[in-house]
């Protein structure tokens, strides 16, 4: 364990907390940046106390944090180096790492202005007689869902064409693209 006043220790530290800011702005707490890049800068794998004891954190917000890194799928458990503990390292493919933050923070955003709008269709076509109203509520839903499977390509494969996605978006042609996806079938259906 490096002592209190080493320099690596100071610069593992400032590295932590620049993390943590970064993921604090996305909407995470910032300490599971800091756990996460403690893990990440550290030469081997850590146990909780000391984790707890390099960032000075609390043992329940240090153990709520690593069961949150793992659920996550950003760390690892591995086999207690001492024999007694369990050690935690991180994922350090940096982009595994990013795009499993950013895609279950995008997609719970996303899936829930879906499950809005689905709302709002059901309650339109309940109490409207207007079809603008109903057609125009599946269009946002429909270029919710393009973004949606549009993200997850783009994360999941680290690439994405966008040609074929603008020239569809710029015809209003992109609800067909759609139509086999379960999730935005219920949108075009006509009423």
């Amino acid at each position: 364990m490096l002592e209190s006043h080493d320099e690596p220790r100071k610069a593992v530290l400032t590295a932590a907390d620049a993390i943590g800011q970064l993921v604090g702005f996305y909407g995470y707490k910032e300490v599971m940046g800091r756990v996460w890049a403690l893990l990440f800068l550290w030469d081997e794998p850590l146990c909780a106390p000391d984790i707890s004891e390099i960032l000075g954190i609390s043992a329940g917000t240090c153990s709520t944090t690593l069961n949150e890194l793992f659920r996550l799928g950003l760390i690892e458990r591995t086999g207690a180096s001492d024999g007694r503990r369990q050690h935690y390292k991180p994922v350090t493919d940096l982009w595994r790492a990013a795009s499993n933050l950013l895609l279950q923070r995008e997609d719970k955003q996303l899936r829930s202005a879906i499950d809005l709008l689905r709302q709002a269709l059901d309650t339109a076509r309940r109490t409207s007689d207007s079809p603008v109203l109903r057609s125009r509520i599946r269009e946002l839903a429909g270029f919710l869902v393009l973004i949606r499977l549009s993200l997850r390509l783009l994360i999941t494969t680290g690439s994405l064409s966008i040609k074929p996605l603008s020239h569809q978006l710029g015809s209003g042609q992109y609800a067909a693209m759609l139509k086999g996806d379960r999730e935005a079938r219920q949108f075009w259906n006509e009423d």
